[in-house]
């Protein structure tokens, strides 16, 4: 083992020496290539810069689609091809087949179904009110029309020739809105201040109350509505209406469903003799508990889709940090995990510490403008001037992504520290196995001793501890990475290596002013065989 630890420590440091003055370039480039070879790496990989306006359309598991420039050009980066393709103009702005469209003809108001050839099948000729409403699968149709017997509420399925008359009011309405819930499965009439549920299935009045401004939750069980400033929800199973948690003397300012539809968010602004403060409420809606929170009164956290996964117990956590965070660029990666932009940073949120703070993942040159999450696939559009940068991230796991920091203050090797005295270290390892004096290869007139301890070595300068060579399983960096680590976890913890000398991976960053470095070495099987810790000479660092 000596022989081998004594044959490495010159050589491993000689080769990475070497080339810090000269680095390897990196796989693939910043420059968008038009075969995007990094997608897959664990760091983020520039597509492009683009034109602005730049607007990003989609993004799923396939790839991302957007449009750049004027005339307005389309472009998909596709992840399986690793490929960003040209797609021509954007396409004039045309009619989805079976959407129901209006338009006015003389005197009559028309509400049409767009065929797939473009034709028109004609719904009705005497729309009332332009008040009408389409399922979301589009097939069915709620208007209200002028008939032969005056003014009258139409269920209709035009593609299959269904047509009933669901109401008859005895004078016309002044105000209307009609409302599906999200299947399709009933529909809300808002009429001079009054709601009705029509059940699909029935076709005739099922509930009646005053109130306004409704919203079904996604599975269909309960309606959310305003009845003058309280805020009430009723239950579709057992059509009861109970009104929800609110301090008095205020206003609802908005209100919004979780994602599934176990919580209510809403927003109550409290009015007082002195001041006005601002709440946001949290109902769990099966056990009825809730909770509340004050809120600055520029922030409504209800605009940020990510926030509305929040559970209860995150949500307090969030709310003060939403201030802080570039607007629109919240996302969240996972329980207790969020990413979002402050600035020019893209940072990690992490809900389950102690002490949240954001950590900075990676720092861009622009402005972070936006982010969208596709699976593990993270797009990133930094803003700067007239363009747009877009970068693709193929992320870590988020216990991974809790130990990427761009400037690596932590480089280190277990309870070991560059600069350390020949004392210190001897307590901390033992008394040395042997010991080697030399001249440092690198530098003239300098002498180096090593000592040899079972699998390590530490190198030292001066009485100051130069270098660590270890080749033990059980010395960790911060991160966690030990000898055994695959290639793919060094990656995941540390990101886009500062230079690649064959089977070597190396990292730079600055640590108690001193500029160090730390090099993972390979075997033929891809995982770490030997860590190396040093000091790295600059040339503006006297030795």
């Amino acid at each position: 083992m000596r022989r081998l630890i004594l044959a490495g420590v010159p050589v491993f440091f000689i080769v990475l020496v070497a080339g810090c003055g000269q680095p390897a370039p990196p796989a693939g480039t910043w420059v968008s290539p038009p075969h995007l070879r990094e997608l897959g790496r664990p760091w983020p990989v520039e597509v492009g810069r683009f034109a602005a306006p730049f607007r990003l359309l989609a993004h799923d598991a396939g790839g991302i689609l957007f449009t750049t420039g004027r005339p307005a050009r389309r472009y998909r980066v596709d992840y399986r091809l690793r490929r960003l393709v040209p797609l021509g103009p954007a396409p004039a702005p045309g009619e989805e087949p079976y959407t129901a469209k209006t338009a006015t003809e003389g005197d009559q108001r028309l509400l049409f179904i767009v065929q797939p050839d473009g034709s028109r099948l004609m719904v009705t000729s005497s729309l009332f009110a332009t008040a009408w409403a389409q399922t979301g699968d589009r097939r069915a149709l709620a208007f209200y029309e002028t008939g032969p017997e005056g003014v009258q509420l139409v269920y209709s399925q035009p593609l299959v020739g269904i047509r009933q008359v669901w109401r008859r009011p005895v004078a016309p309405p002044a105000t209307i809105t009609l409302t599906w819930s999200p299947q399709g499965n009933y529909l809300v009439e808002e009429r001079d201040g009054f709601l009705t549920v029509f059940p699909r299935a029935e076709g005739v009045p099922r509930w009646t109350a005053s109130g306004l401004a409704v919203s079904f939750d996604p599975d269909e069980r309960h309606l959310l509505y305003r009845q003058g400033e309280t805020l009430r929800l009723l239950d579709l199973g057992g059509w009861y209406a109970e009104a929800l948690p609110a301090p008095g003397d205020g206003r609802f300012l908005s209100a919004a469903w979780s994602p599934r539809g176990e919580r209510v968010f809403y927003i109550y602004e409290k009015t007082g003799a002195e001041k006005t403060t601002r709440l946001l409420y949290l109902y769990e809606v099966e056990g009825g508990t809730w909770q509340r929170h004050p809120i600055p009164a520029t922030l409504d956290p209800l605009t940020l889709a990510a926030f509305l996964h929040a559970k209860a117990a995150e949500a307090g956590t969030l709310l003060p940090l939403l201030p802080h965070l570039n607007e629109g660029t919240l996302c969240r990666l996972g329980e207790g995990f969020y990413l979002a932009g402050r600035d020019r940073e893209l940072v990690l949120l992490d809900l389950s510490a102690k002490k949240v703070a954001p950590k900075t993942l990676h720092r861009f040159a622009g402005r972070v403008a936006r982010l969208s999450l596709a699976g593990r696939r993270l797009v990133i559009l930094i803003e700067e001037a007239e363009e747009t940068t877009l970068y693709a991230w193929n992320l870590p796991v988020p216990a991974a992504l809790t130990g990427i920091f761009p400037d690596r203050r932590d480089l280190g090797l277990g309870s070991l520290k560059l600069g350390m005295e020949t004392a210190v270290v001897q307590t901390l390892l033992g008394t040395p196995l042997a010991t080697e004096k030399g001249p440092d290869p690198l530098t003239e007139g300098r002498i180096l001793l090593t000592h040899f301890y079972p699998a390590v070595a530490v190198t030292f300068a001066r009485g100051r501890l130069e270098k660590i060579l270890t080749t033990a399983p059980d010395l960790a960096t911060p991160r966690g990475i030990k000898v055994g680590a695959t290639r793919a976890e060094v990656l995941a913890r540390y990101g886009r290596p500062d230079y690649e000398v064959r089977d070597y991976l190396a990292y730079r960053g600055t640590v108690d002013e001193l500029s160090v470095k730390v090099a993972f070495k390979f075997d033929e099987e891809g995982r770490v065989a030997a860590i190396l810790l040093a000091r790295e000479k600059r040339e503006e660092q006297k030795s």
